[in-house]
């Protein structure tokens, strides 16, 4: 498959008019020095009164740009995606509900792109934007070289090679996860693991760690003692609402069990038991012990005391539910 060999070297390589350039994975010695460096640029811009991101976002807000509650919007969006993502995964085998689906998702990643760009359209005019080209800049201008092992930076413009560089390591990092899927990738990492890299672990590239983290992702896929099949295995999106949803189960055990822990011993096999609640969480692992059962009465008792306010026990519907069933299965013993 076209790039391995780039992501087993770690080597980015682009052509600039008739030159090929080398840019090397970047030593943790460099990026040390890089993270001084670019920390220091940082704090000089802010003393000089160049904008951070907020103040970006805060003078947009201000001109009627972008809307207040645009974070929190874009977060809505990615909650809206990953319910959709579940659906997908839930309504695989419907082919007509399935791209129903897929066609949303779509569109929310449409808008959480557009709500993202306004969000950062100023960001290459802020603290932020300085302190990651400084980080870069630097270690390009180190580890770029010509075929003969001239330095490239000492003929070629930094901002240019910054560029190309940029451009290089978004094409691989988008095709990660494909490559780890890819059966010419897996030989490898089967065999070798982090060991398939020729360069030292504390120097992989950005590429190089999110093709391990999605290898180490598809490994954990196909050891689960709920294996999906092969088919949503190879569908990116109904895998993400596989993982979604045993993430959300184990969630919900997670939660039962913990609300077990605040039951005594000798009451956990009792029909009906209340407990206190010292905070949100304990409220939410308490609620979590409830059956299909225990959840329509809560329901019920809530409509009751919203309905008529203060309510005597024998007044409550599910109680009276309860006499009736009583009743009903009385007299049906009765007849026979």
């Amino acid at each position: 498959m076209e790039h391995i060999n780039s992501l087993i070297s770690g080597i980015s390589v682009f052509r600039l008019r008739k030159e090929y350039i080398y840019i090397r994975p970047f030593s943790a010695e460099d990026k040390t020095f890089a993270d001084f460096f670019s920390q220091e640029q940082y704090d000089d811009a802010l003393i000089d009164g160049v904008w951070t991101q907020k103040d970006a976002e805060d003078h947009l807000i201000s001109i009627g740009y972008l809307s207040k509650t645009n974070g929190e919007d874009i977060k809505e969006i990615e909650k809206n995606i990953e319910n959709m993502k579940a659906d997908y995964f839930n309504h695989f085998y419907n082919s007509t509900t399935r791209q129903y689906i897929k066609t949303n998702i779509e569109k929310q990643y449409q808008r959480h792109t557009e709500l993202y760009n306004k969000q950062y359209i100023f960001y290459d005019k802020t603290c932020e934007y300085l302190k990651r080209y400084s980080f870069l800049s630097y270690l390009i201008q180190k580890n770029s070289f010509f075929q003969n092992g001239d330095l490239a930076s000492n003929i070629i413009p930094t901002q240019i090679l910054y560029n190309k560089y940029i451009e290089c390591i978004n094409v691989l990092s988008s095709l990660a996860r494909d490559v780890a899927k890819s059966d010419e990738w897996k030989n490898k990492w089967f065999s070798l693991k982090e060991g398939v890299f020729e360069n030292k672990l504390s120097s992989l590239t950005d590429a190089q760690l999110s093709v391990v983290s999605w290898s180490n992702y598809y490994d954990s896929v196909y050891q689960s003692m709920d294996k999906p099949s092969d088919e949503i295995i190879e569908d990116n999106i109904a895998l993400d609402g596989w993982s979604i949803v045993q993430r959300r189960k184990r969630a919900e055990e997670d939660k039962k069990r913990n609300a077990e822990k605040m039951l005594p011993e000798k009451m956990q096999n009792a029909g009906e038991i209340f407990l206190p609640a010292r905070s949100k969480k304990e409220a939410e692992d308490v609620m979590s012990l409830n059956n299909g059962e225990g959840l329509a009465r809560i329901k019920s008792l809530k409509k009751d005391l919203r309905e008529r306010g203060s309510v005597e026990e024998s007044q409550l519907s599910s109680t009276r539910r309860d006499l009736q069933m009583q009743a009903l299965q009385m007299a049906s013993e009765h007849r026979r």
